[in-house]
């Protein structure tokens, strides 16, 4: 930074609380069902069959199909952004 740059110091009085704790993660609104899951990978054009074909998981140590790690992001309510759902339960408080 030269002399002549004033650094930008940003106001965080509203959320300084938080700093430090950790943020928890979203939940969910509804129930997933596999369904959902192989929408959601064909939607990704995922190719593992373990997410997508029931004969295929059952031979697994799983013994069905499992959701992708991605798929949370998509069905919990704050999208993937942690810092909503924190805001969105805190509110009251």
């Amino acid at each position: 930074m030269s002399a002549s740059e004033t650094p930008v110091r940003m106001d965080i009085s509203d959320v300084e609380w938080r700093l430090g704790h950790k943020v928890g993660g979203g939940e969910l609104w509804e129930p997933c069902n596999k369904t959902d899951i192989r929408r959601w990978v064909m939607a990704m054009d995922y190719v593992n069959p373990l997410h997508w074909d029931q004969r295929f998981a059952a031979q697994t140590k799983f013994g069905d199909i499992i959701a992708p790690q991605s798929i949370c992001v998509a069905l919990d309510y704050g999208h993937g952004n942690n810092q909503a759902c924190v805001a969105g339960s805190t509110a009251s408080t």
